[in-house]
């Protein structure tokens, strides 16, 4: 459980700052998030359905992180996010 809530935790993290890149978009920041993003998919755990969650969420970077590129999709971004944790 504790696993779990590691990676949940990281995610939204994640999340947070990539909301926070769609108003004020900067390079070093989207490196970071590109490399946090990275860190949290390819995080070592025993829990092999959390493991295949991350690598899941993994398969699908590009989609997940178009608003690096272009900041004001962080709407689909979202609604992407939504259909990978309800299709597990």
């Amino acid at each position: 459980r504790q696993a779990l809530d590691q990676v949940l935790t990281a995610f939204w993290k994640l999340y947070q700052r990539l909301k926070t890149y769609s108003k004020h978009p900067h390079p070093t920041t989207r490196k970071r998030i590109e490399a946090d993003f990275d860190h949290l998919c390819n995080g070592q755990t025993e829990w092999i359905a959390l493991k295949k969650g991350l690598d899941k969420l993994k398969t699908y970077k590009e989609e997940l992180l178009i608003c690096l590129n272009y900041p004001a999709t962080l709407r689909y971004t979202v609604t992407r996010a939504k259909g990978i944790s309800e299709n597990r």
